[in-house]
């Protein structure tokens, strides 16, 4: 069963996690991609893969799982699966950066949707790369920091740093925005609905504020 697979690669991915080092989520996340080539894994497989990945949530690292999501997420797009559904609400909101490190191409983005608040130090789409993200809920601590080449639409609102830095992308957001909001970014376009934040476009470039 392919969730079984998917549940033993992630065990033994949390139990040799390695957080020595300012490259180790790049490297660990890297090491999840290495781990999964062995087996192809469509949208439903990852789906049921984050519905009972609480399970682990006493494990030291299993706040860092954000990654191994994105790394299920990368490899099942590279063999052409798309439009990926991802409910946040299950799995706590210690874990982080789900949707980092993405990368997919211009002609076909990398499309994730995203139901469920969770508005802790999530860091959701953290230095991804030509990504469509849909996510319909609350988000928390930099949203789409480092983010290229993506357009991110919240129904709902956002913390801290939406979009610090960014370049190339574009956020739409329904609700309020915390501060430094595009503190950086560079040819981004920020569409807010409820209010702003303080010290939001700080030292921005080429960026449109609505």
């Amino acid at each position: 069963m392919a969730l079984d697979k998917i549940v033993k690669t992630y065990e033994k991915w949390l139990d040799n996690y390695k957080s020595e080092g300012w490259l180790h989520n790049s490297r660990e996340y890297a090491k999840a991609q290495t781990m999964l080539m062995k087996h192809q894994y469509d949208n439903k497989d990852i789906e049921d893969f984050v519905n009972q990945m609480y399970s682990h949530s006493t494990h030291d690292y299993y706040f860092r799982s954000g990654w191994f999501v994105s790394a299920l997420i990368q490899r099942a797009y590279y063999v052409g699966h798309n439009d990926f559904l991802i409910d946040i609400s299950t799995v706590g909101t210690e874990v982080v950066q789900i949707g980092g490190f993405l990368h997919g191409y211009l002609k076909d983005k990398i499309r994730v949707n995203i139901i469920g608040s969770n508005s802790g130090y999530n860091c959701i789409g953290l230095d991804a790369s030509k990504v469509s993200f849909k996510i319909k809920g609350d988000v928390g601590y930099s949203c789409g920091g480092g983010a290229s080449d993506c357009d991110i639409k919240i129904k709902g609102s956002a913390g801290e740093s939406l979009g610090t830095p960014s370049h190339d992308s574009t956020f739409l957001i329904s609700g309020d925005v915390g501060i430094k909001c595009g503190v950086y970014a560079t040819d981004s376009v920020f569409t807010i609905g409820g209010k702003k934040g303080r010290d939001w476009g700080l030292k921005s470039k080429n960026c449109v504020f609505n």
